[in-house]
């Protein structure tokens, strides 16, 4: 810092000036610089792309630009096509800022266009113009038809690059078939393109494939200049020159075949065709398909062959195949052609039936039976078992599932069978049979049934036996809508009146019985029935009310529900109290009630007492709790142990001071009665005396200092309610 202000303070002297500056144009050399400088890019190119159209010399642009550096030469304008360099044309000739030219062609779709810089400056974009450019040659393959073993081929195609015809050249799948240019005349389709002149169409007959099926037609074309030879694809032809048609049927019967279809030849439209044909292979008939079958117009409509060929087919169990060929009318590559195939299939032999179940009455009989899969049907007759002859009593169809038959209209006691024949048709059949004898009629029913004695525990019946040879008597029990307990009786000789007792029931339950005679060899008898109910203490299945809990200070109305059997008469009591006494309309059945028993603030008890007609009793209760998240006190009993004077103050449930409730000397009881149904709470405090202090000497004496107060005893927070306790404390 030092130097540095010695430095400026010095004064130069005897030394030579210096020399001024010699500017821009003075010195040897000269300096580089720029004596009237201007803001950067005021010497940049100028111009715009106006117009890009497509050729067959290439594209020609054209638009204006030059070059403000020195406006009286010529610049060069370079294209691109989608950023590629496609060529350069030159601007400004004879200073008329303008630019036309041509330039090869490039597939793409964006043509820009940049003036190189003259001089200071940079070369510029002067823009791009949104142009599909083709370079490939493009056209139409309009339609491919076949006429008399050609395939005709139409359309158009033209080469961007050039105003001559394109050659196409046509393959198949043996390859190369020759090729054509597109030559013909198409005003048509060039009237977009009129610098191409009209000769862009073709029209061309290729030769047909011989070879029956899907053949092909595939064309390319080909490529002049820029870009790359076009494949066109395949048009897809059929090709019939041999038989063809269809199997429609083949049907058997027994090892007899019925084969009915259709066949023609396409060289041959309206010639029959012979048909040979073919089981498991095996060739069994020919015959000319000529019978009346309507198919299209240009074949006329007899091509038709139903044919019924004895002894052809093949019995052993399996599938099979029929196969029809036609024979070749004249051309086509091959000779006969098989038109189509149908299976048939050869069952098993049958099972005989296998007797599952019977169902009998005294004048009906149903058998029930297996079913076979590989049967048709069923055959059955029908006879009493002591007949020689047996009577044909219809078919029916056979099915997988178990199979039955009801037979009606029978002979009580009488033995009847059944002959069941399964059939297919291999053919083959299988008989079974099957006998069953129909019961005897019913026995007289029993009448007069009645409960005639109860207990806790049991019901006893009586009733009129009117059967005379009864093996025994079926007795049922059970509580009504659940499964009964069934029981024998010993008969008794002859008729009259029975008794009996069901022993081991439950109390006061209500039982349906039913009685009925029994013997093997009778048709079941329709039971005689009754209901009875055991004796003993009431049940009660519900008793609870709507509230199982309530709020402090929250009354509701309580409505109780009950559900109780054999019950004469239910008392209501509330906390002991009785409030309702209530009568059913009878002991036998489940009584379902509902009673409003007022309103209730919880900590309530309320009992149903449930009494029988003979006095028996049961007692149900129901309890509402009182709820609280605080103490519930009817009452606060404080005694002061200490030696201080004591004061009590009432406080919010927020613990702001309220007011100054009573004062509590030393050994005194207070009591105090919160108010209900408000949360509060109750503080003690005690006060403890200050000396006064001595007076200085001459002063008068100072007056006495306020006690300190101190709290002794907090309640917490209560609610006040008559059904809280009383909460005792002390403190000192």
């Amino acid at each position: 810092m030092f130097l540095a202000l010695l430095l400026t303070s010095l004064t130069v002297t005897g030394g030579t000036p210096a020399a001024a500056d010699p500017g821009c144009k003075e010195g040897d050399p000269r300096p580089i610089c720029d004596p009237y400088p201007e803001p950067p890019g005021s010497h940049d190119p100028e111009g715009s792309l106006t117009a890009v159209e497509r050729k067959p010399s290439g594209l020609h642009v054209t638009g204006t630009a030059h070059d403000p550096s020195d406006p009286t030469k010529q610049v060069t304008v370079d294209i691109t096509v989608d950023g590629a360099a496609a060529g350069s044309v030159i601007g400004n000739q004879s200073q008329s800022q303008r630019f036309a030219g041509v330039v090869p062609a490039l597939a793409g779709s964006k043509v820009c266009a940049q003036v190189r810089n003259i001089g200071a400056g940079a070369s510029k974009s002067i823009g791009c113009v949104n142009k599909t450019i083709k370079v490939d040659p493009f056209g139409a393959w309009e339609s491919s038809t076949r006429e008399n073993g050609k395939i005709r081929v139409k359309g158009w195609v033209l080469d961007p690059d050039s105003t001559d015809p394109v050659q196409v050249d046509v393959y198949d799948r043996k390859g190369f078939l020759g090729s054509f240019m597109a030559n013909k005349s198409r005003p048509d389709a060039m009237a977009a393109y009129p610098e191409y002149g009209t000769l862009h169409g073709f029209d061309a007959l290729m030769p047909e494939n011989e070879t029956d099926g899907e053949n092909h037609v595939c064309l390319v074309v080909i490529n002049k200049g820029p870009g790359t030879f076009g494949d066109w694809g395949c048009y897809a032809y059929p090709v019939k020159h041999l038989p063809w048609g269809a199997v429609d049927k083949v049907e058997r019967t027994g090892k007899d075949l019925k084969v009915t279809g259709w066949a023609v030849d396409d060289d041959a439209k309206t010639s029959p065709v012979t048909v040979d044909v073919y089981n498991d292979g095996v060739l069994v008939h020919t015959a000319v398909a000529n019978q009346h079958r309507p198919t299209q117009p240009e074949y006329g409509d007899a091509h038709g062959f139903e044919l019924t060929i004895p002894n052809a087919a093949t019995i052993e169990t399996g599938q099979h195949a029929v196969c029809v060929k036609g024979r070749n009318l004249a051309a086509g590559v091959g000779a006969d052609k098989e038109i189509g195939c149908k299976n048939y299939t050869v069952k098993p032999p049958v099972t005989p039936p296998q007797y599952v179940d019977s169902e009998r009455t005294d004048t009906t009989i149903t058998f029930h039976w297996a079913g076979d899969a590989n049967a048709d049907g069923w055959a059955r007759y029908w006879k009493k078992k002591d007949d020689t002859e047996w009577t044909y009593y219809g078919r029916g169809t056979a099915s997988p599932l178990a199979q039955y038959r009801t037979f009606g209209g029978l002979e009580p006691g009488t033995m009847y069978c059944l002959r069941l024949v399964a059939f297919n048709d291999r053919p083959s059949e299988a008989p079974s049979e099957w006998c069953e004898k129909t019961y005897r009629p019913s026995l007289p029913m029993a009448t007069d049934l009645k409960v005639i004695g109860t207990s806790d525990t049991s019901l006893t019946l009586q009733w009129t036996d009117n059967a005379d040879v009864e093996e025994f008597y079926r007795v049922t029990y059970a509580p009504p809508g659940t499964r009964a307990t069934v029981i024998q009786v010993p008969a008794r000789a002859g008729t009259g009146t029975m008794t009996f007792t069901i022993q081991g029931l439950k109390p006061v339950t209500d039982y349906y019985v039913t009685v009925a005679p029994w013997n093997v060899l009778h048709y079941y008898t329709v039971v005689t029935d009754t209901r009875g109910m055991t004796t003993g203490k009431p049940v009660i299945d519900v008793f609870k009310a709507n509230w199982e809990q309530i709020g402090i200070c929250d009354s509701k109305d309580i409505t109780l529900t009950w559900k109780v059997r054999g019950a004469a008469k239910l008392d209501i009591l509330k906390d002991g109290a009785k409030i309702n006494t209530l009568m059913p309309e009878g002991a036998d059945e489940w009584w379902e009630g509902t009673l409003q028993a007022g309103s209730s603030e919880g900590d309530d008890t309320y009992t149903l007492v449930a009494y029988s007609p003979a006095g028996q009793t049961s007692t149900a209760s129901f309890y509402i709790r009182l709820g609280s998240n605080y103490a519930l006190v009817n009452k606060i009993v404080y005694t002061n142990m200490g030696g201080y004077n004591q004061f009590a103050v009432l406080h919010d449930r927020d613990g702001n001071k309220l007011q100054r409730i009573g004062e509590i000397s030393p050994g005194q009881v207070w009591t105090y009665q919160p108010p209900r149904c408000e949360i509060s709470e109750v503080k003690i405090y005690r006060e403890v005396p200050v000396p006064p202090p001595s007076p200085a000497p001459g002063q008068p004496t100072p007056p006495p200092p306020p006690p300190i107060i101190q709290e002794v005893w907090t309640s917490q927070r209560i609610v006040g309610h008559d059904k809280g306790s009383s909460m005792p404390s002390q403190g000192s």
